[in-house]
């Protein structure tokens, strides 16, 4: 494998993290805010979406990086 590809393969990996990363922790603090405050799953909703975002906002930095 060339240097080049292992490169890309970084980015990809670092990027799926970024993703991941931020779907956990917006997910999970929805879950907690949901059951601190007694909600039927609307922050985990809105946690998931605002990590669907700031995932995105994360991927996108790792496609425009050169």
């Amino acid at each position: 494998m060339s240097d080049k590809d292992k490169n890309g393969l970084q980015r990809a990996i670092g990027a799926s993290y970024s993703i991941l990363g931020a779907l956990g922790l917006f997910g999970a603090g929805g879950y907690w805010l949901d059951k601190y405050k007694g909600n039927d799953n609307f922050w985990v909703v809105i946690g998931l979406l605002l990590g669907v975002v700031v995932g995105l906002y994360e991927l996108s930095k790792y496609i425009l990086k050169k």
